[in-house]
């Protein structure tokens, strides 16, 4: 891969990563804030959210970009099937 598709990739997984964490930082505050309702049932779903949440962000941010690169350096630059599909 090029220094420059290389750069795209790695341009594009930070846009990526600032909203997938605008969202989830949004759900999360709202959880937080149903929270104090104090209801048990009510906190069980709020803990169970905020669980998903923080498990989304790992899996959707760090994850996804390890994988990525491990496919890449497995690959030794070439393009993947995806990218030579692409116009």
């Amino acid at each position: 891969m090029g220094s420059r598709r290389r750069r795209g990739h790695g341009s594009g997984f930070w846009q990526s990563r600032v909203t997938i964490l605008d969202s989830n930082i949004t759900t999360m505050i709202a959880a937080w804030c149903l929270l104090g309702i104090r209801d048990r049932p009510c906190e069980r779903v709020c803990v169970t959210l905020m669980i998903g949440l923080v498990s989304n962000v790992l899996t959707a941010v760090f994850m996804a970009r390890i994988v990525f690169d491990y496919l890449y350096a497995q690959n030794g630059g070439r393009r993947s099937a995806f990218e030579r599909a692409a116009p």
